[in-house]
Parts: structure tokens; sequence; C-alpha cells
């Protein structure tokens, strides 16, 4: 499994799959920042700017970004054929996200963790023959009205 940008930050090293063996070293001494530093905007940005890094990691990221938009713009569910619309539409729905902590995302996170629990379990009833009037009321008692509600709307547009 791989580790977070803030466990390579704090041990200053990292794990490098190679012909199927995992090695552990170190991070480039001076290369990166602090686990402190990497987590508050402003104190990055003085680190970058001390290290003349600014410019550079900017470039290097928008760089990386363009890859993204790439693959995005050609990404395409399996269930789905891609057409041009579709790839455009990935690329419309691409946003600039920090890097948060794991397991720190608090409510927000846990939401979209039952939205999407939620959506499955809609979706394997449908798939083994429930209709939607059986499957509401068992889905209300575990995941609560708002989520059941949101999921149906979008099943129910999506149609």
């Amino acid at each position: 499994m791989a580790e977070s940008i803030y466990t390579q930050l704090t041990n200053q090293n990292c794990l490098t799959p190679v012909d199927g063996k995992e090695f552990r070293h170190n991070l480039p001494a001076g290369l990166f920042p602090t686990v402190e530093q990497f987590e508050n905007p402003e104190l990055l940005v003085e680190w970058a700017d001390e290290n003349d890094y600014t410019a550079k990691l900017i470039q290097k990221g928008l760089q990386k970004a363009i890859i993204e938009v790439r693959a995005a713009f050609k990404s395409c569910p399996k269930e789905k054929v891609w057409n041009e619309e579709m790839g455009l539409a990935n690329i419309d729905a691409m946003e600039w996200k920090s890097v948060d902590r794991p397991n720190q995302g608090g409510t927000k996170n846990l939401n979209e963790a039952r939205f999407k629990d939620c959506m499955a379990m809609i979706l394997k009833l449908s798939e083994n023959g429930m209709d939607h009037e059986t499957i509401k009321p068992m889905v209300l008692t575990i995941y609560g009205e708002e989520i059941v509600e949101a999921i149906f709307t979008a099943i129910t547009n999506e149609a």
C-alpha cells in the first residue's frame, strides 16, 4: 500500500518497487520541506521561496497537471463508449485540490463515503432485480433521508 506524502516527509524516506521487490530509501537531503511546512500553505511558500524552488515547483506541477488533463480527457467507464463530449466534460470537472492528511477528512469525507456506499448498495439491489420502491425503505433506515433522496433523484435524472 502506498504511503501518504505526510508519512514520507515525516520519515524523510519512501518505498520504491523495483523488479517486484520494495526498497526503502531516503529522500534527497534538503530537497523536500518538513511535514509542518508542507501542511501549512504560508510556510510551504516561504520554504519554496527561500530555496529558490517556487517557479520550478509550479512548472513541475503544471507539467504533471497537463498529463492529468490528458488522462481525464480519454477516461471512460467500461460500460460506455468514449466520445469527445465525455472527454471535455471530464476536463471541465477537474479542479485543484490540497493534499490533506489521510483519515483527517471529517464530516465531508464521511458523508461522501456514506453516499458512495449507499449508491453501491442501491445499484447492487437493482442489479439483483429489486425495484426502487422496495429498495428505498430498506436503505432509508440505514443511510437517512438526505442521502437516499439525493441518490434516487440522481438516478431518476440520469434515466
